[in-house]
């Protein structure tokens, strides 16, 4: 954007002289030259402690010709501002920071911090003789840059060197939010410190349904649930963390905001989809969370999830996982199932399995190997509870226990009890007796499912 009545000019504080800013002919002060132009009237803006374009030591000046500005009710000459970062400025935008601080605005004044006893404070508020800091400011006569104008006597004398106004950065430093995380006993330990403007809560990740923490702290093994402004808990943080700033001032509140925070055992993931339960029940200590019902119908059952000792946790929050078919040909495998074993600290709870086929193939390993629907084997202390299971388990006439008989599990292959109903579940065989030999099959009343030949 092209402006004929305004020229700004971006000056080291200790060096003044710059050369032929207006086409002259010789060596002159920006100020001078600007003058002889009629720019006269010039408005400072100090980064007060930032950067102006990544440059140390440096303000902007915009110097304006008073003849082109407004003439307000008064008779005074009106001159609106733009801010230096503004992007009305195309490329004469100079952008102004300053490390771990953020803009609060920019002031008309800029007024050394003290108490009431008459002490230097930092910019946090605190005694620089406590803190060791430097001492802050305050600041007054927040400048809005859509309403307030520059004011000047259209019959004044200025110059381009004196300033009719200057704007100061005010800086807030970003907050210190100090993380603690309740224990067992409802004590709290510290996670350490974060220093940010604000902080995002973690949430959820969409695409893979793990949680994403932005700049929270981690806790290994655990998941966050919740974040409370006090130890009482009685202060729930439910939008984002951030510092009380008073803008009539420009400056903080408070330097340390404590975050309280609770968790959960287990790295957990919130599974709504198909491809989020293929990703992430992989691991052996996995914990999925379903937030809806899982249809595999023409997907494929995790392959690992068939074979390992699985010992994360389901938390079917009363969701079903439906017409999952899983095939079993390995002869290296000596466990399998959905699960290929629920270890002791393994948890089902409140999901229902249902249309699941678990095939066992010719060419299987029998001997001395564990299958069934649900799982290879459960150990003693897992935990199934609220857990329903329909399906077929089918076994090839073909396969050959190298005994006269095997035994397998309808629901676990070792044929533990664990209250999951099996009256939906069937058990058949498939495929043709080979030559010579006759399969059959019978279930106890503990599910126990006999492979016999003749």
């Amino acid at each position: 954007m092209k402006r004929k009545w305004i020229v700004t000019v971006l000056l080291a504080a200790l060096l003044l002289a710059v050369g032929l800013l207006c086409g002259c002919s010789q060596w002159e002060t920006p100020y001078s030259s600007l003058d002889k132009d009629g720019h006269t009237v010039s408005v400072r803006f100090d980064a007060n402690g930032g950067v102006f374009a990544g440059t140390k030591d440096v303000f902007v000046v915009d110097v304006f010709n008073p003849e082109n500005g407004k003439t307000g009710a008064d008779g005074m000459k009106e001159i609106a501002l733009i801010a230096p970062d503004d992007e009305r400025r195309g490329d004469g935008a100079f952008e102004v920071s300053r490390t771990k601080c953020f803009l609060a605005g920019w002031y008309t004044q800029r007024i050394p911090r003290v108490n009431e006893a008459g002490e230097p404070l930092d910019e946090y508020g605190v005694p620089t003789a406590v803190s060791g800091r430097p001492q802050g400011y305050e600041y007054a006569g927040k400048w809005d840059f859509s309403t307030d104008r520059v004011k000047v006597d259209p019959n004044g004398s200025y110059t381009a060197e004196e300033n009719v106004l200057t704007l100061y950065a005010a800086w807030v430093p970003y907050f210190s939010f100090e993380f603690y995380k309740e224990e067992a006993d409802g004590s709290f330990s510290s996670l350490g410190t974060v220093e940010a403007l604000e902080l995002s809560l973690p949430s959820w990740d969409e695409k893979t349904g793990a949680m994403n923490m932005q700049r929270f702290p981690k806790v290994e093994g655990m998941t966050f649930v919740s974040a409370y402004a006090d130890a009482e808990k009685t202060t729930p943080i439910t939008e984002k963390l951030g510092g009380a700033v008073d803008y009539d001032k420009g400056i903080a509140s408070a330097e340390k905001i404590p975050v309280y925070t609770t968790w959960r055992k287990g790295e957990w993931y919130r599974i709504q989809t198909v491809k989020q339960f293929q990703q992430s029940a992989v691991r052996p200590g996995a914990c999925l969370e379903l937030m809806a019902d899982l249809d595999f119908a023409g997907e494929m059952w995790p392959p690992s999830l068939a074979f390992i000792r699985f010992s994360g946790m389901l938390e079917g929050n009363g969701h079903k996982i439906s017409n999952v078919n899983v095939v079993q040909a390995d002869n290296s495998k000596m466990i399998g199932g959905l699960f290929g074993a629920l270890e002791s600290n393994a948890t089902l709870r409140n999901v229902s399995f249902e249309n699941i086929s678990y095939t066992i193939l010719a060419g299987s390993r029998l001997n001395g190997a564990s299958f069934g629907l649900l799982a290879g084997s459960v150990a003693e202390g897992a935990t199934l509870t609220g857990v329903t299971v329909s399906g077929s388990l089918l076994i090839d006439r073909a396969c050959h226990p190298q005994t006269s008989a095997a035994t397998i599990g309808v629901l676990f292959g070792n044929g533990v009890d664990m209250g999951v109903s099996a009256e939906n579940v069937t058990v058949a065989l498939t495929g043709t007796d080979t030559v010579g030999q006759t399969a059959t099959i019978a279930v106890d009343a503990a599910g126990n499912v006999t492979l016999q030949f003749s």
